[in-house]
C-alpha cells in the first residue's frame, strides 16, 4: 500500500547501540546488530481486506487478514489467532471476532451486524496478541460506513459530526526544541473520526499572534516557528461550523530533532537543535527493513546531509542519526 519513500528519524547513543570501541562502528558493524535483532526479535505486520467498505444493518462484513513478516513480507507462523474489533466513532467496542488460520495459514471469517446497529461511520481493528503488546501504533485501521446506504453519498452524512472536533501535534523527528526554528505537523478529526477543515492562529501565552494555521489536505497541515524557553503555545481555530477551540501544543525542550524534506528530486536531512546545546558527533544511517543503504559520519559543519532519489529504491526507510 505504500509506495512513496518514507523516512523515519532517531537519536541513539553510539555506546548503547555498538558498544564504547570506536573501531567496530563501521557499517558492516551496524548492519550485523540490526541483524541479530530482527533474528531474535521477528516483526509482524497485518493487513485486512474487507469485501467492501459500506454496510447495511443486519448484513455481514466478510474480510481476510494477512500476517507477514515486516523484513521479508513473507508469511510468519508467531500468532495463532487474529482478532478483529468494530469500533463506533465514540472509540467504544461494539463488536469482537476472534479467528484461526486454515490449512494455508490464511485468517478470514465475518462479522455480523445487528439490524439495530446505529448508523454511522465505524473502525476495524485488527491486531495479534503480539501487536497488542507492541501497541495501537502496530495496529490495522480501516474505516466502514453503516448505515441507509441510499444516503452514503453524502446527504445526511455531510451534516453531522460539526459540532466538536479535535487537533493532535506531530513535532517533526518527535521533539520540539527550544529556541530552534522546526516544523509541527498536525491533524484535525470530527467527533466521527473523519477529517476536519480548521483556520485559525498559533498564540503564546500572553495571547500575542505567531502565525495563521490551516489545514490543507484531509484534515492535514503544518507550520514553523521559534518557541522560545519558558513560554507555552496554543493554537486557537474554528472548524467548517464556526465552532471555536483552543489546544495546548506540546512543550518545548532543550534537545535535537531531525528536519527532512524533498526538493528537484532531492532529500535534505539536517539535524535541528537547542542551540546551546554542546556539539556531538553523529552518524546518519538510512536501512530499508534491515538492509544498511548508507552510513557515515555528519560533517556538522555542512547545513544538510542530501540524497538522489535515484539513488534509494522505492520503498520505506528508517533513517537514524546515532551520536
Amino acid at each position: 500500500m505504500i509506495h512513496k519513500v518514507r523516512f523515519l528519524f532517531f537519536f541513539i547513543l553510539s555506546h548503547s547501540f555498538l558498544g564504547n570501541a570506536q573501531e567496530s562502528f563501521s557499517s558492516d558493524a551496524v548492519q550485523d546488530s540490526i541483524a541479530i535483532q530482527l533474528a531474535l526479535f521477528a516483526q509482524e505486520k497485518i493487513h485486512l481486506h474487507t469485501d467492501r467498505s459500506m454496510y447495511v444493518p443486519g448484513e455481514k462484513i466478510w474480510f481476510k487478514a494477512y500476517i507477514v513478516d515486516a523484513l521479508t513480507h513473507q508469511s510468519l507462523a508467531i500468532s495463532r489467532y487474529v482478532y478483529i474489533d468494530l469500533i463506533n466513532s465514540s472509540d467504544s467496542l461494539v463488536h469482537r471476532v476472534v479467528v484461526s488460520a486454515d490449512e494455508n495459514r490464511l485468517f478470514h471469517g465475518n462479522i455480523l451486524l445487528s439490524k439495530a446497529i446505529p448508523e454511522g461511520d465505524y473502525t476495524l481493528r485488527a491486531y495479534t496478541r503480539h501487536l497488542e503488546n507492541l501497541g495501537n501504533d502496530y495496529f490495522f485501521m480501516k474505516p466502514v460506513y453503516i448505515g441507509n446506504l441510499s444516503r452514503g453519498n453524502g446527504g445526511s452524512r455531510g451534516n453531522r459530526g460539526k459540532d466538536d472536533f479535535e487537533v493532535s501535534f506531530f513535532p517533526e523527528g518527535g521533539n520540539f526544541p527550544e529556541g530552534a526554528i522546526s516544523r509541527v505537523a498536525f491533524k484535525a478529526l470530527n467527533r466521527q473520526g473523519t477529517s476536519e477543515t480548521i483556520v485559525g492562529e498559533v498564540v503564546d501565552k500572553e495571547g500575542n499572534r505567531i502565525r495563521e494555521v490551516t489545514t490543507f489536505f484531509a484534515g492535514m497541515g503544518s507550520f514553523v516557528f521559534r518557541p522560545e524557553a519558558g513560554n507555552e503555545y496554543f493554537l486557537v481555530c474554528k472548524n467548517r461550523s464556526g465552532q471555536e477551540k483552543r489546544f495546548k501544543l506540546p512543550p518545548a525542550k532543550r534537545t535535537c530533532t531531525i528536519s527532512a524534506y524533498n526538493r528537484n528530486k532531492r532529500h535534505f536531512i539536517q539535524i535541528i537543535q537547542t542551540p546551546d546545546l554542546p556539539k556531538q558527533p553523529f552518524y546518519l544511517l538510512v536501512h530499508c527493513r534491515g538492509l544498511v543503504l548508507h552510513f557515515e559520519a555528519y560533517d556538522q559543519r555542512k547545513e544538510f546531509i542530501s540524497f538522489s532519489s535515484d539513488q534509494l529504491p522505492s520503498g520505506r526507510y528508517t533513517s537514524c542519526f546515532v551520536r
